[in-house]
């Protein structure tokens, strides 16, 4: 017996096939973007001076907007290359977190994503935050790196040691506790401030 459809039920079918084509609109709006910023076609054919102007004047879009557009077309091109018939990201939502990471930490992370949404329902917030543990994992991985090379130092003292690790200590203790001890941007600008005096020259201090 064949289910008879009625006009809500096809009309409703309408509507999500057209989200889904928008949805995956962004790739081609990327694409295009990408090839016009690289080729400098928005100088040679249309005679603006930078990328930036042309994408203001043109579509009303900032540089950073269209660059993003452009960096998660990237992903989905890693994605597909990688990954051939299975499901990749819907939107440019779901993809702009990923482009934060290498191509093939992108593969990684996708793969995880995939796996802890069985039920296909993805959405920006998973990935960030799957995003967010690959990225910190690498982090932590040049720390430990750069604590062993900082140990070889013959020049360095226990004591000067000692006081940088406790200072992690204190970051990680302020990050545990979602930054309630301490807000992150001031964290950030006393590091800053910390390069910079470093960086000085020595006659300068």
């Amino acid at each position: 017996m064949h289910e008879v459809k009625t006009a809500e039920s096809t009309r409703i079918e309408e509507l999500e096939r057209t989200i889904q084509e928008n949805l995956k609109s962004f790739y081609a709006i990327g694409k295009a973007l990408a090839e016009i910023r690289d080729s400098r076609l928005y100088k040679t054919e249309l005679g603006y001076d930078t990328f930036e102007d042309y994408c203001r004047d043109r579509w009303d879009m900032g540089k950073d907007f269209a660059n993003k557009q452009i960096a998660s077309t990237k992903v989905i091109d890693n994605l597909q290359n990688e990954y051939h018939g299975i499901q990749i990201p819907a939107s440019e939502r779901q993809a702009r977190p990923l482009a934060r990471l290498s191509p093939s930490q992108q593969v990684e992370a996708w793969k995880e994503v995939l796996d802890i949404t069985p039920d296909g329902k993805i959405t920006a917030r998973i990935v960030s935050s799957v995003v967010k543990k690959i990225a910190g994992g690498e982090v932590v991985k040049r720390l430990e790196h750069s604590s062993r090379e900082v140990e070889e130092d013959p020049v360095l003292r226990f004591e000067f040691m000692n006081s940088m690790e406790r200072m992690i200590a204190a970051i990680n203790k302020a990050k545990a506790e979602k930054w309630r001890t301490a807000t992150k941007m001031a964290v950030l600008r006393m590091l800053k401030s910390i390069i910079e005096y470093i960086e000085m020259e020595d006659n300068d201090v």
